[in-house]
């Protein structure tokens, strides 16, 4: 399949648009089927939905490793935005029904900005590696695990 046959450029928009889709139907599915998870666990859970995502854009687009890297940040950071918003609701309402204080809530509010902060540097990390791994897909070299032997 050549470069020329492969979408436009633009649609690493919309792979990733996908990949933060899934990421947060993933975070309401996964715990209602299995029950709740370990950080640990929902961590590689995302890692392997960007990861998929950036390898998907980068294989089925003409786009250079560095644009999709780009968008991917950017579906990364919508994740740790939509993390920020949800933790710190809950540790306001947490804290409200505990009868606490604004500073009660304020400590909520910065666990929800750490949970938000990992949250991004796992997508990043996954869709830096789901990037370069679609480029070799694209480009036909062989990747180490895919190498007929």
């Amino acid at each position: 399949m050549s470069n020329e046959d492969k979408l436009g450029t633009k649609m690493i928009w919309l792979f990733g648009l996908v990949t933060l889709a899934v990421a947060i139907i993933v975070t309401y599915l996964i715990p209602r089927i299995v029950g709740p998870l370990p950080l640990k666990a929902m961590a590689g859970v995302y890692g392997v939905v960007f990861g998929a995502g950036a390898a998907a854009a980068a294989f089925m687009t003409r786009a250079n490793v560095w644009a999709v890297i780009g968008s991917s940040a950017v579906t990364s950071l919508g994740l740790a935005i939509f993390y920020y918003i949800v933790v710190g609701r809950a540790a306001a309402s947490v804290t409200a029904s505990l009868g606490g204080s604004g500073a009660a809530s304020t400590v909520g509010m910065m666990s929800g900005m750490i949970f938000a902060v990992v949250v991004f540097f796992i997508g990043l990390a996954a869709s830096v590696a789901g990037a370069l791994f679609g480029r070799k897909l694209r480009d036909g070299r062989s990747a180490p695990l895919l190498v007929n032997r």
